[in-house]
């Protein structure tokens, strides 16, 4: 790893995959400190993320469990490196694991609770996404659009019609979040694929209305 760090410092460009390959070079050689340190000089120079995820969820358990630690103990140190792991964590199944990191943080944001709610919706985890919503709306964080986005995105993925027309219906009136497109399209495709086509060409047809979009 020494000589590879010494090619890749003297690269001039350097694109995702070769900082992906210096990652997952140092979590196989148990160095999760130089992994996760450059995870977060990739997050600085404003790349996607995602394509870390490929390798790190071929690592072995010991190298999770080395990347894990310390993490947890760089908790305070960088919200955002914490939040953009929790999103990875759940990209690569390790949903547990995601909600362990969440749970640690001393002071969450509302993006930090955002991909957590995102997290157990995209694994079809609704009722536990709307356990946590209703956590978060005990705290001094208030739900924002991103939030609601989230919440009725994991309803559609969990075929939870009752639980996503009922926030689609309050979000404004409780929490003064205007609906958007993107509210109207997780309700769309959660009525549609719940077998009430004609719910969802109405809700089509209002959203259009609302929003002063062209037909």
């Amino acid at each position: 790893m020494d000589e590879a760090t010494m090619v890749f410092d003297r690269m001039p460009r350097k694109h995702l995959v070769c900082w992906t390959t210096m990652i997952s070079g140092f979590a196989q050689g148990v160095q999760p400190m130089e992994a996760v340190d450059m995870y977060r000089q990739i997050l600085k120079e404003g790349m996607e993320g995602d394509g870390v995820v490929m390798h790190v969820h071929k690592l072995g358990f010991q190298n999770w469990v080395n990347l894990h630690k310390y993490i947890v103990r760089r908790l305070d140190f960088d919200l955002v490196l914490v939040t953009a792991v929790i999103n990875m964590y759940s990209k690569c199944g390790a949903l547990s694991w995601a909600r362990t990191l969440f749970d640690q943080i001393n002071c969450k944001d509302s993006i930090s609770w955002n991909a957590m709610i995102t997290s157990y919706g995209i694994h079809g985890h609704g009722k536990e996404a709307l356990s946590l919503f209703l956590e978060m709306t005990k705290t001094i964080q208030i739900p924002d659009h991103a939030t609601f986005s989230s919440l009725l995105s994991a309803f559609s993925h969990s075929d939870l019609v009752e639980e996503g027309q009922y926030w689609f219906n309050h979000m404004v009136s409780e929490y003064k979040v205007p609906q958007t497109e993107k509210h109207y399209v997780c309700m769309v495709d959660l009525l549609a694929c719940a077998g009430q086509v004609e719910k969802a060409c109405k809700l089509i047809d209002s959203m259009t209305a609302e929003l002063g979009l062209a037909v």
